[in-house]
């Protein structure tokens, strides 16, 4: 990972910056001026978000998250995978296949339609969810993607496989599940709906719990880190634009893992880029190593939306 300091101010600014809570360094950088480009390799830098935080002399802290897929963890990362088998309440291919009737207004208006997709043009429109190649791909209890990270979740089709929230009344407007230890970073397998109304905001936020009462939290913003779970975003980096790269997708009718919808799957079109069979996506937060865990918490902020978590791997 590669990156640099620049200071906008009209003082001379001194600075100590960690990465991840792993390496540091101290920097003096003259008004408008700009550091070198620092290289920084892992195991110092993870797979996923980086966080680099800055302490100056004065007392003030900032931090920035620089998120790069391409990184590959160090072979000597060790994962442990959270089971949260008993906090499933549903499967994920159930996801419109409910009747979504509250709340709802009284009244005339452009809402969602009770199944949970599409607008008041297509009504009956229905993506189908099939999660039979993930649930195919599962060994041992374990679905292991290619950079070597595993979530724990049931092979059986009968079984729930995803536990939803949302502000509608089928699901629970959160959920909270039990962490112990401590790690330096935590991958989340998550599932669930968005749509063109609740763009641009957040529409849920994960909050991880320390024993000590600190929080970290991470907002999921449709669309830079929540993502539909029947289809792939366009983007042509102009009007269609995020600022954040695109995650990994795990593909459930197949159980392919891709950051490259288009060339995998030959999704060329800007419009209705549907996933045959949907789709969940790989998430992460940066966690503080030195802290003990207390728990996970899950909560849907939007209406009209479904936000579904399937698994959850801690990274010492």
């Amino acid at each position: 990972m590669k990156f640099r300091f620049i200071n906008n101010t009209s003082k001379s600014k001194e600075f100590v910056y960690r990465i991840n809570n792993f390496l540091s360094g101290q920097i003096k950088l003259a008004s408008t001026n700009q550091s070198e480009v620092l290289t920084v390799k892992t195991p110092h830098v993870v797979m996923g978000t980086n966080r680099i935080k800055v302490n100056f002399n004065s007392g003030e802290e900032l931090f920035a998250d620089i998120v790069n897929w391409n990184i590959k963890n160090s072979s000597d990362s060790k994962y442990t995978c959270v089971d949260i088998t008993p906090y499933f309440n549903d499967k994920v291919t159930e996801i419109f296949k409910n009747e979504y009737l509250s709340p709802r207004s009284p009244y005339s208006t452009l809402q969602i339609p009770t199944s949970g997709f599409g607008d008041w043009c297509v009504p009956l429109r229905n993506p189908s969810i099939d999660d039979s190649g993930f649930r195919k791909s599962i060994l041992n209890g374990q679905f292991i993607t290619p950079m070597g990270i595993s979530f724990k979740s049931p092979s059986n089709p009968n079984l729930n496989n995803i536990v939803y929230t949302s502000l509608w009344d089928n699901y629970p407007d959160s959920v909270t599940i039990p962490l112990n230890g401590s790690a330096s970073h935590l991958y989340l397998l998550m599932a669930g709906s968005t749509n063109h109304m609740q763009s641009r905001f957040v529409n849920g936020v994960i909050s991880v719990n320390y024993m000590d009462g600190s929080i970290e939290k991470f907002d999921l913003v449709n669309p830079e880190t929540w993502f539909p779970i029947e289809q792939d975003y366009y983007i042509d980096n102009y009007a269609y634009r995020v600022n954040t790269p695109r995650p990994y997708r795990i593909l459930l009718k197949d159980g392919m893992v891709s950051r490259k919808l288009t060339k995998d799957k030959g999704i060329t079109t800007k419009a209705k880029r549907m996933i045959d069979g949907g789709a969940g996506v790989l998430l992460d937060v940066p966690l503080l190593k030195n802290k003990e865990l207390k728990s996970l918490k899950l909560k849907t902020e939007a209406y009209e939306v479904i936000i579904g978590l399937m698994g959850i791997t801690l990274m010492e």
